[in-house]
């Protein structure tokens, strides 16, 4: 959508939503298969004279962020990568490159690409 793909010559505005929004939802109550399980589980605790403890409906808490991660190093499938990126350049005589500035590209881009319709596959599944 930024112009460096044919197909978008503009940024598509947002259409209106053509579906009901803000509907009410009915609410009929636990599911069955809940209830159900509740009943196991009580029952089970009961026979066993043992209380399952769970933490299933505490709030979610996010981990710990501010943590140490120590430094091992390059990875050795990186290091493998690498390596055979080194092999491949040397042996087609090309560096390979990630470079996304429009302004450094020394290939053409914005070219046109025929268009021979649907393939006879699609047409057929249609």
């Amino acid at each position: 959508m930024n112009g460096l793909t044919p197909w978008y010559k503009t940024t598509p505005k947002i259409q209106p939503d053509e579906f009901p929004v803000n509907y009410p939802v009915p609410d009929f109550g636990m599911e069955e298969n809940i209830i159900e399980t509740k009943k196991s589980i009580a029952l089970e605790e009961k026979k066993l004279k043992h209380t399952m403890k769970t933490d299933w409906f505490k709030t979610f808490v996010p981990p710990p962020r501010n943590y140490f991660v120590p430094d091992f190093g390059v990875d050795s499938d990186i290091k493998a990568t690498q390596k055979s990126i080194k092999g491949a350049e040397k042996y087609t005589g090309s560096k390979l490159h990630a470079d996304f500035d429009k302004n450094t590209r020394d290939y053409p881009i914005n070219y046109s690409v025929p268009s021979f319709g649907a393939d006879p596959e699609i047409v057929a599944s249609q």
